[in-house]
């Protein structure tokens, strides 16, 4: 499986470089972020020892799940939660996301607003337009 997940991501790497040189971008200036939801922690391991340092996951569960278990083992990707927040589980992803994607609604929003100020955090915000 490391063997296929590495020529994957290569390949990826590649076609990033081919776009961002034909959109005059360097391609160091791209994120790459390898979307965990509905794979297990093993994968999610390999992807982050592979390179892959920035991990995204869309169930806030289980990004919570996969957080603390990579970081018992000293693996420490940054976070994107990626797909739909409940504003009822907005703490718990703002405490481990580096960004939150797809912020949907001026509540959600103003949930996060109100809980970065309580927790001191301030992930990045991609607002769904």
């Amino acid at each position: 499986m490391d063997a296929r997940l590495k020529e994957n991501r290569s390949r990826v790497l590649e076609r990033i470089a081919r776009a961002a040189r034909a959109a005059g971008r360097d391609p160091s200036e791209v994120e790459l972020v390898a979307v965990t939801k509905a794979v297990d922690l093993p994968l999610a391991r390999a992807l982050f020892d592979l390179g892959c340092t920035d991990l995204g996951e869309n169930r806030a569960d289980e990004l919570v799940a996969k957080e603390a278990a990579l970081r018992a083992e000293r693996r420490e990707p940054r976070w994107h939660f990626v797909g739909h927040l409940q504003r009822n589980k907005a703490r718990k992803v703002l405490r481990l996301a580096h960004a939150i994607h797809s912020v949907d609604s001026l509540e959600l929003l103003e949930t996060l607003q109100r809980l970065s100020v309580e927790e001191g955090r301030t992930p990045g915000i991609f607002l769904q337009v």
